[in-house]
């Protein structure tokens, strides 16, 4: 009972937080809760890493105070001046009702998979909440595994347990609402209410009838969380280029907490983060000082937490790896944030999203050119994990690939490119982490970029769905979703 309890408070703490700040912005309607819970979620990864970072207690108990108590605060505060800010009573309810339900039958049913990365993140995960962590995680941990998956787990030390039940689960649930809250949102001025409701189900029918989404589901890893950092970070770079209210004036909060989200949770994230920034870059859409004030804030999240690492490392006398490389490259991104803060700037970065594309190409053919065999390798490794023997997907992949390649070259998915080049640079990205890490991809199940694949898997699907509107809308996508 004591961890059932635990978790409840926990989950309330990401789902009351989350939904008071998106309240205070300004944000209403059924997708409160949804992105209530994953700002939440993000909420809880960058307050954890604060508290690792400096000299503050690591409990999870003063995660889940400032999580939960500081933007409920902050909306009581608001909601004494205005009635504009007010939380709907009955979806509270609901809400509350739904998560308490998926808690309990999660922990009732002990419904989980792992993989042998999992005890590592559950062992992080007890090490933060006794204060350990930093005299005793080594430097492939510092590397591979972050905090973000760790710190979300935490707080069942305090029942004496090593991971949450619930909350994976819950991150399924909020991807899934989320993509039927975005396509939806584009669909509803084109097709209607019960248009936008038949394409949004249909988008929530093909990702929860993958087999591998529903193993993600209740998979103890970053994979997931990862996939509801980019979707999220993705939508509110849209809603930040489109000058869109649906999320009243919280895109820039949603997006910068997404994107240090991702910083913290896998190795892959600031790429991910990057390659859904660059359009808002590009486009000149929306305030200078909002693009400008994004960047910064993927590069001050890497150059926090690579420096911690790098420092981690100085201090027990371990390799320092690539961290240095990574905190200098997140001091590069403030530097150009300043120069998207002003015209001349911003006027340079007008084809940063073809440079980022044919950069990432000419690192790989740079890395091909010194070693051949790791490409090749991978290469065959991806085709039969995804599409031969070892593929865990079915036929979901290539579909949903020969799709993304269709929307591509329609040309119908201009101002959409936030969720497009996350998903066309994933491969070019993937082959080059391969070379970083100095070992080619395997023909296997549990393979990494097998596992990886699902971080862009949602997205994918929404931007396919939201493609095929796209002939009928661009001519005014401020109009179609404000």
């Amino acid at each position: 009972m004591t961890g059932l309890i635990v978790e409840l408070a926990a989950i309330a703490s990401m789902l009351v937080g989350g939904a008071c700040l998106m309240a205070s912005l300004g944000m209403k309607g059924w997708g409160l809760a949804l992105w209530g819970f994953a700002v939440g979620v993000f909420l809880t990864i960058a307050v954890g890493f604060v508290q690792v970072a400096t000299p503050l207690p690591g409990s999870p108990l003063l995660t889940m105070a400032v999580v939960g108590g500081g933007p409920l605060a902050w909306w009581g505060w608001k909601r004494r001046s205005s009635p504009v800010f007010s939380i709907p009573i009955v979806g509270s309810a609901v809400v509350t009702v739904l998560a308490t339900v998926i808690v309990t039958v999660n922990r009732g049913l002990n419904t989980y998979t792992y993989h042998s990365d999992s005890l590592e993140y559950l062992g992080l995960g007890a090490l933060l909440a006794d204060d350990h962590y930093t005299e005793a995680v080594t430097g492939s941990e510092l590397d591979k595994r972050l905090v973000g998956v760790s710190l979300l787990h935490a707080p069942a030390r305090l029942a004496g347990e090593y991971y949450l039940a619930g909350v994976t689960p819950l991150i399924a649930t909020a991807v899934l609402g989320i993509v039927a809250w975005i396509v939806s949102t584009r669909a509803i001025p084109v097709m209607g209410r019960g248009g936008a409701a038949a394409v949004a189900s249909l988008g929530v029918l093909a990702l929860a009838s993958m087999n591998r989404f529903v193993f993600h589901a209740v998979y103890l890893n970053g994979h997931l969380l990862t996939a509801l950092g980019v979707l999220a970070l993705a939508g509110a770079c849209w809603m930040m280029m489109t000058g869109s209210t649906a999320l009243g004036r919280a895109p820039g909060v949603v997006a910068g907490l997404a994107a240090v989200a991702l910083v913290l949770t896998r190795p892959e994230g600031p790429f991910l983060a990057l390659a859904a920034i660059v359009p808002v870059v590009a486009s000149g859409k929306g305030p200078g000082r909002a693009a400008a004030l994004l960047v910064g804030t993927l590069g001050a999240g890497m150059a926090a937490w690579y420096g911690f690492a790098a420092t981690a490392k100085a201090l027990r006398g371990l390799p320092q790896g690539f961290s240095p490389m990574m905190a200098l490259a997140g001091l590069l991104l403030g530097v150009a944030a300043f120069a998207v803060s002003h015209e001349w700037g911003r006027i340079l970065t007008s084809r940063l999203v073809i440079v980022y594309e044919v950069g990432l190409l000419v690192v790989l053919a740079a890395f091909i050119l010194r070693d051949s065999a790791i490409f090749t390798d991978s290469v065959r490794a991806i085709y039969a994990n995804d599409f031969g023997p070892y593929s865990w997907w079915g036929s979901a992949v290539g579909v949903l690939a020969f799709l993304v390649v269709l929307s591509v070259v329609s040309g119908q998915g201009r101002g959409l490119a936030a969720f497009r080049l996350p998903v066309t640079t994933f491969i070019p990205l993937g082959l080059i982490l391969a070379y970083a890490r100095g070992t080619a991809f395997r023909p296997f199940d549990a393979d990494s970029f097998n596992r990886m694949l699902i971080e862009i898997v949602p997205l994918a699907v929404a931007y396919v769905l939201m493609t095929a509107m796209g002939s009928r809308t661009r001519s005014s996508v401020r109009a179609e979703v404000g």
